[in-house]
């Protein structure tokens, strides 16, 4: 089960995260190298609680006043829950910088393994790899793609295009046949698309930011990936955005969704058809990411910032929050960071109690993984 995330603050900059995803009691690939003391994290995910990829670089500097020092991406790997990293190869491209919205180009931000062999690092650029990491090779794509994920024997794709419109893809796992799944083909303004997977199901949640009468959002819902039935809109009104979604079985979602006043977390117990509003979270923030134990239903982790913020105000004394209920929203607890609203990233159950999260970027105040082993009661740092 894997969905691409959002960076909070880069939310507020219109980039999204990604994710990696490796195969459950499976190896990394063969180490190439040691990780550098200076590798700073910029997207993770785990499929399980011992393996993992993250993706980041040594010497970047992502400024969100626009100051950027670009560099290579780094890939590195653990299989023992991150007591020991190693690094595998990456493709001869550059680390997508924050506020880099219309990038072009071969550039990514964000991973995800379908298993131990068949990679992808992507966004806006599309590079894949069927031998665990050593070997990458470019797939062209008519348009960004924003978003990755693998399950059931398939994995899905969503490119974006900034003149309106998004188009989702897929392709059989363990070579490059994409073929586009054309009665999802729609447009909004501006497009941005969020992908959810647990086993044979998948979800796609079309955002529309700055909404119109005639867009509004929408989530689309496959059981085996052939055929896509169109929900409609699983937030409260044609205001709010879609701004979340994850999957914690085939039929259980949690879902996001931002209004002109604050969040509203909404479940589902039947793939999305039938939604329930959860009581909002005390911080209150417009932006977040939204996360749950696998097969749970009462416990929902959200990471936000604490205050909605242009980007030129981002480091004026803003917080970043994990709001966390474990009785689906009737309470709330709440831990505060003091970092100037810098953000999430991948924040992702693996199992009932494990997750990952990286809080942070490189060149912010705060840079790190870090990894909660009690269904999101505690995080700590995970070091490299």
């Amino acid at each position: 089960m894997r969905m691409t995330r959002r960076r909070i603050a880069v939310v507020l900059l219109g980039i999204a995260g990604g994710l990696v995803v490796a195969a459950a009691g499976s190896a990394p690939a063969a180490s190439e190298q040691g990780v550098s003391a200076a590798f700073g994290p910029f997207a993770a995910s785990f499929l399980s609680p011992a393996t993992g990829f993250v993706l980041g670089g040594v010497g970047c500097r992502f400024g969100v006043n626009g100051a950027q020092r670009l560099c290579k991406p780094v890939v590195v790997a653990t299989a023992d829950g991150g007591r020991d990293w190693r690094g595998v190869s990456s493709p001869p491209t550059t680390l997508a910088p924050v506020g880099g919205l219309g990038m072009a180009g071969p550039a990514v931000k964000a991973i995800t393994f379908a298993d131990a062999r068949d990679g992808w690092l992507f966004g806006p650029g599309l590079w894949a790899t069927h031998d665990g990491g050593n070997h990458w090779a470019r797939v062209a794509m008519k348009a960004q793609v924003n978003g990755v994920v693998a399950s059931g024997g398939w994995v899905y794709a969503t490119t974006v295009s900034l003149v309106g419109g998004f188009s989702l893809f897929r392709s059989p796992l363990g070579r490059e046949d994409w073929q586009p799944v054309g009665s999802l083909a729609a447009t909004t303004s501006p497009p941005v698309a969020l992908l959810a997977a647990f086993g044979r199901a998948a979800w796609v949640g079309v955002l529309a930011r700055n909404p119109k009468p005639t867009s509004v959002p929408e989530l689309w819902r496959t059981a085996e990936g052939a055929h896509w039935q169109l929900i409609g809109n699983p937030c409260a009104s044609a205001s709010q955005t879609l701004l979340s979604v994850t999957a914690t079985t085939a039929t259980d979602l949690a879902m996001l969704c931002s209004g002109s006043t604050h969040e509203q977390i909404v479940t589902s117990s039947d793939g999305g058809i039938h939604t329930r509003q959860i009581a909002p979270t005390p911080t209150g923030s417009y932006f977040g990411v939204v996360a749950a134990p696998l097969g749970q239903s009462k416990i929902v982790v959200l990471a936000s910032p604490s205050d909605v913020v242009l980007p030129a105000n981002l480091l004026a004394g803003v917080h970043s929050v994990l709001d966390r209920t474990i009785d689906g929203g009737r309470s709330w607890t709440s831990t505060t960071y003091g970092d100037r609203g810098i953000g999430w990233a991948d924040l992702e159950f693996v199992s009932p109690t494990v997750a990952w999260v990286v809080h942070g970027f490189p060149g912010a105040s705060n840079d790190q993984l870090m990894q909660t082993t009690d269904a999101g009661a505690t995080f700590k740092p995970v070091p490299f």
